[in-house]
This record gives structure tokens, sequence and C-alpha cells, in this order.
């Protein structure tokens, strides 16, 4: 999907789309960045470099230390971490009064993986290094550092474990709030988490996703901040989290003790119940009854045929995290499975991926039934819907789904469109007709981000960009009667 500001984007927001052009930068910095984390740090920063897993600082948990302690507000505190390398040496003033500090470091957790080459257009390619390379922006005034983001590549929905990685066992990564609408920018899968270290230190992080496009690369986002962001969460109307807080320790020895996420009135039994193992189970208990008990001889996906009525086409079914609501009326879980890639025999250009979509409520005694399920829903071409990289999206008061580009390019043209799965009473039906890259009209592109406007289902804000800029907008309305967000013809 295409990035875009909009009226209510944060400044943090805006410097993130500032240093896209550090993308570069921090590909090429590879060497430096791995001689810095390996350099012995100086005595003066010895006290600071608190977080660790086993022995090892982590670039990370060497800059939030110094960004929760008293002399975190002072540029010069971060001159010299270990395992961070600086673009510059000093900050630079991007707006007026508002200054900014980029650079890169490695998040721990991740391995060897394709990554952007940091180009644009047509010189966009990729490259192999580890997907935990990420760029490092603090922001502030000519006198005080008063925010940090990092932007990894790709899209990780499992936020709170990339956070944990970065720590050690004893400090505390605790929910505060998610689910929340991502209709307020371009940030999508928002949610927030409290970070309390072993010296008491606290900051605050908001997580969310940047979704990319043809040759524009997808990120996660952390944006660290030392003050509780008690309006955004409000205004993103998100969930709130119950109060029980989890160690890492906790969390590695399976008893977290969490109490669950939803509104901060009272909450059913039921959902202080549904552990992650039991949320394991139902899932595992799904995708034996839809795909049958055949697993590869990993045992990571589920072994499926799927016919159109006219061919039959073997594929492996691989279930990604599940998303749970928690709300008064009980408890909710949405699980979508994709095939993997057939890495021996390939799949023919005509080839559609496999998308299954999955809505089952959980009682009281901790049974569960289906609300509705489609195990295999066709997108794209050459046996890849694009759907592994599939947003779980807040479209309404009462409904949610998945949102993610689907298509392909033939002979040089390049046709893709925003699909937005979404049940539709025990059926899952793809609800977008909106695309993203027409075949009648290779120069533009559309972006999409759904708007909380108070209504039952929320509008789509729609925008056409040429060259980078705004060339016209449209708020689509959702379509009962279609039961469907339906492109104007006039955009």
């Amino acid at each position: 999907m295409t990035l875009q500001l909009s009226k209510g984007f944060s400044m943090m927001r805006f410097v993130g789309l500032v240093t896209l052009a550090t993308a570069a930068t921090l590909i090429a910095s590879t060497a430096s960045a791995e001689a810095a984390a390996a350099a012995t740090p100086k005595p003066a920063q010895e006290a600071t470099i608190a977080s660790r897993v086993g022995n090892q600082a982590t670039a990370l948990g060497n800059v939030l230390n110094v960004f929760a302690s008293e002399a975190g507000g002072d540029w010069k505190a971060y001159d010299a971490l270990t395992g961070v390398t600086w673009s510059f040496a000093k900050p630079s003033e991007y707006a007026s009064g508002r200054f900014q500090l980029s650079g890169d470091l490695l998040l721990t957790g991740f391995g060897m993986t394709r990554l952007p080459n940091g180009k644009a257009g047509s010189d966009y390619a990729t490259i192999e290094d580890n997907e935990g390379k990420s760029g490092l922006t603090l922001t502030g005034d000519a006198r005080h550092v008063q925010m940090l983001s990092v932007r990894k590549f790709y899209l990780s929905d499992d936020y709170q474990h990339i956070l944990q990685d970065q720590f050690g066992a004893k400090d505390q990564v605790i929910p505060v709030a998610q689910h929340c609408s991502s209709g307020e920018d371009f940030a999508s899968n928002p949610a927030f988490f409290e970070i309390e270290l072993r010296n008491g230190k606290k900051a605050y992080v908001e997580a969310f996703q940047e979704e990319g496009g043809k040759f524009a690369p997808s990120y996660t986002v952390f944006d660290f901040m030392r003050e509780k962001p008690v309006g955004r969460i409000r205004k993103l109307k998100c969930l709130v989290a119950g109060t029980a807080r989890v160690s890492l320790r906790q969390v590695a020895e399976g008893r977290s003790g969490q109490s669950g996420v939803g509104p901060e009135t009272s909450e059913p039994p039921a959902t202080a119940a549904l552990s992650q193992n039991r949320i394991d189970t139902i899932v595992a208990e799904v995708m034996d009854q839809q795909y049958g008990t055949s697993r590869d001889p990993a045992g990571q996906c589920w072994e499926y045929t799927y016919s159109d009525g006219d061919v039959e086409t073997d594929y492996c079914m691989q279930p990604a995290k599940a998303d749970v609501i928690r709300t008064a009326k009980g408890v909710a879980i949405y699980l979508r499975a994709s095939n993997t890639p057939n890495a021996e025999e390939g799949y023919e250009a005509v080839t559609p991926g496999l998308m299954g979509a999955f809505q089952v409520a959980v009682g009281g005694d901790g049974q569960w039934r289906y609300v509705a399920k489609s195990p295999a829903l066709p997108f794209g071409t050459m046996g890849y819907c694009g759907c592994d990289k599939a947003t779980f999206v807040r479209l309404g008061q009462e409904l949610y789904g998945w949102m993610f580009t689907s298509g392909g390019t033939w002979q040089g043209v390049t046709v893709a469109n925003y699909e937005i799965v979404a049940p539709r009473g025990d059926v899952f039906t793809d609800v977008s007709d909106v695309p993203e890259i027409r075949e009648d009209d290779q120069t533009a592109s559309y972006s999409v981000e759904v708007v909380d406007d108070g209504s039952d289902i929320f509008p789509l804000k729609v925008t056409r960009m040429v060259s980078g800029h705004s060339d016209g907008e449209r708020m689509v309305p959702f379509n009962r009667v279609a039961w469907a967000y339906r492109m104007p013809q006039s955009l």
C-alpha cells in the first residue's frame, strides 16, 4: 500500500517520511554497524548499558536506557552508544526549530533475508542482509531530545516479542492498548506498550505498520516517548489493557498471568481465562477441521488440495498469528492462513494463491464455535496471494477484517488491487474493488486508509497519487447493498 500524510499526522510520522531517504545509508553501513556493535563501551557508558540478552548488550537497549534516564534529553548523551552508527556527527534542522539525528542499529532476534537496496523506481532491488537492520531517528528541539523512532524493514505484527528480545529478563514490556482504529493517518495496526526497565525508569512506545507499494518497502515502526500518550490512545479508540504485568522470564516460562486486553470497564471471566496455549489449541483445531490433519514434514503447514472446478492444485496452508478481540460481549478470534511457496515445482502464472479466513467465538467455558469461515479464497497469481502480509484492521464499530494488496505484472503492465476481506454472514468476502495500480493508467497509484467517522461501518479515504503527489482524493462510503467499497469512476 502507498504511504501518505493526512491532516492528523504527527511530527514523528513526518520525520519517519523524511528519513526514508536514509534507507540507502542504512543498508550501505552494514560493516561499520557491525564493527560498532562489537566495540568495547567507554567507561562513562557502562553504567547506562543495563539491557542485555544473556551477557550481550543490545543496541536498542542501550539507546532506551539513555533515553529514559535523566540525561536522556541531552543530544550529546547519544554520541557514542555501542551498536549505533550515526549518519552525521550532530543533529540537523529539518523544520523551523525542529531537529533530528538519524542512524542505524541492529535489532536482536532476526535472521538473514532479502532487504530493499534503498533505491527507488527502476533502480529498486533487494540484497541479502539481516532483517533486524533498522533505521533510528532522534527528534527534538535545539536543546532537547524528545522522541526516538526505530523503523524495521517489512511488516511484523508480534510487537511485544520484538520488543522483549531487545531487553533483559528483569525488564518488562507491558501491553497498554491495542486493536485501535487505523484511520487517523497512514499507520496500520497500532498498539501501545510500556517499557519498565530494571532500574525503575519507564518509557512508552507506539508500534505500527507502514505499508509500501510496488517499489516502496513496508516498515514496522516503534515510536518511543517518555509520557504515556493518553490522548492518542483515546483518539484511536483503542481497547485498553488490563493491569497484569509480564516479564520476559514469565513469558518464556509460559506463566504470563495476563488478564488480557479489553475495555476499561468490566471484562468477562472468559477473557481472563483465555490463555495463549488455549488460543494456539483453537488455531490448530480450526486448521485440522478445515484442511485435514496431514502436515508437511516440518509440521509448519497443512497440506490441502484446492479445486476451482476444472483444475486441482496442491497447497500447504500456514496459519498467521491470531488476532483476539476482547469486548464486554466475550472473546472473538480472527485467524487467517495463506499457502506457502511451492519450492519444488513452483506455480504457473495463472495459479492463484490461497487465503483462509476464520472468525470463532469463545464461550465462558472455553469452548468455541465458528461465526464465519472461508478456507480457500483465491487471490493473486503464480501461487502468491499477497495475503501473508495482510494487516488486521477495524472496519466499523463491530466489523474487523484484513487488508492487503494483490495482483501481478504481465508484459511490463502491473495491475494491483486493495483486497479487504471481512465477514458477511457465515462466510468471508472481499469487500473492496479499489485498485492500487490500474491496467489502463500506469502513471498513477492509489492509497487507501480507513477513516473512523463514528459510523457503523467506516468509509475509506482513497487518494490518487502521481509522481509522489496527491492528484485528488475521495471519501468512499461502504455500500451496504453491494456489501463493498465501490471505487468512484471519477477518481
